[in-house]
């Protein structure tokens, strides 16, 4: 639904000055449907109504011009669309009324006026200016239709960067991606460094959209490269304060008014030790065979403050089988219709319940378990849950 001050706000100024100035002049936006999804405040005065006429359909606000026929319905806002204009009547007060018509997007935007007395309403310069609010539409229209292209585009190239093997040496993998927009901020990635060790990393840009998808691309590429850039002789002692020094280098807050949290991981190629850092992300759950699953706290400071000292490096033992799991915050800030977050508590019960399960089957369950917690509500944020097993025994 469109607010009515966003959508007075993206007229021109001299049709807000209009609106502001006449107690007689309205204007609203219907949807092709014939639902009105926003109006000016002049409407429900017009109307003596307490609430914006906001969801009614325009079969209940106008009626046509001709007494004793049928209500107006949107095949005649339709029809004014081509010609610009409708005469009509308000249905609750049988006041006649003019109506200019402007097709926007796959809906109407429509300027109308109560006509029958003598005051001097300024319709005329709406008329007037009725080739100003043409362009205006074009140009928005250019605007959005050039914004879903590039968010195509973005997308592709998120997807383009996701792992493709489910195999690393000794260790599984699995996830779920659900971006909750076209393109989403989570970015993760799979592979083996040279010297044989695998790397895994999450990172959760701030904000949705154009800007936040761009900055996770470049991210993603700038790790990816930086890592394989070091030398052999950095390879042998651990490189994750040296990439997290490079990453507030490149991605300061103060460039690119974003941040991002990250949480990167190594697992040396006999699956003995794991090491990783956490930059204000989600602590990862250790699944071990039998054991109630753990948080694996400690973390410093986002990506983009300048603060990598903060972020210390932790390591952990593993075992033939265990579980790792790292998620984005959209799975734990997930809410239920009344209004309570899924949370680490239910993630954890959710993992521990499903333990049994191949690691894609578990992974899959954790995430219906967190779509039915949410349901009917849509996500608010992009769902990310990846999975990694290290091998059993031979």
């Amino acid at each position: 639904m469109v607010e009515a001050d966003n959508f007075i706000s993206s007229l021109p100024e001299g049709l807000q000055k209009t609106l502001k100035l006449s107690e007689r002049v309205f204007c609203l936006g219907v949807s092709k449907s014939g639902v009105i999804e926003a109006c000016s405040e002049s409407l429900r005065k017009i109307l003596a109504v307490p609430e914006m006429p906001v969801g009614n359909l325009v079969e209940e606000i106008f009626l046509p011009a001709a007494t004793g026929a049928s209500r107006l319905t949107i095949a005649d806002i339709a029809a004014a669309g081509e010609t610009g204009s409708l005469l009509a009547r308000l249905a609750m007060s049988n006041r006649p009324c003019r109506l200019i018509v402007f097709r926007q997007g796959e809906g109407y935007t429509c300027w109308g006026e109560v006509i029958g007395d003598k005051s001097t309403t300024g319709l005329s310069e709406v008329s007037g200016m009725a080739g100003q609010i043409q362009e205006l539409l074009k140009q928005i229209k250019k605007q959005h239709d050039e914004l879903q292209q590039g968010l195509k585009t973005a997308a592709w190239l998120q997807h383009r960067f996701l792992p493709t093997a489910r195999k690393y040496g000794d260790v599984s993998a699995a996830w779920h991606f659900r971006p909750c927009e076209k393109i989403g901020g989570d970015y993760f990635n799979i592979f083996i460094k040279r010297g044989g060790s695998l790397a895994a990393y999450l990172l959760d840009v701030s904000g949705h959209g154009m800007a936040s998808a761009m900055l996770g691309i470049a991210a993603t590429q700038y790790i990816r490269q930086t890592i394989d850039g070091f030398e052999n002789d950095d390879l042998k002692a651990s490189i994750m304060p040296q990439l997290l020094a490079k990453l507030e280098q490149e991605f300061p807050l103060e460039r690119f008014n974003l941040y991002f949290s990250m949480i990167y991981l190594e697992i040396d190629h006999e699956c003995r030790q794991m090491r990783w850092i956490n930059a204000g992300h989600p602590d990862p759950i250790l699944l071990r065979n039998g054991e109630a699953p753990i948080l694996l706290k400690g973390g410093g400071p986002f990506v983009g403050l300048d603060q990598a000292e903060l972020v210390d490096e932790q390591q952990i033992e593993l075992k033939p089988g265990d579980r790792i799991y790292l998620y984005s915050d959209g799975i734990t800030e997930r809410r239920s219709q009344d209004g309570g977050f899924f949370g680490e508590k239910l993630l954890m019960e959710s993992l521990a319940r499903e333990n049994q399960q191949p690691l894609q089957k578990q992974t899959n369950a954790v995430i219906a378990d967190n779509d039915t917690y949410g349901a009917p509500l849509p996500p608010q944020d992009d769902i990310t849950l990846v999975g990694l097993e290290t091998g059993a025994d031979s």
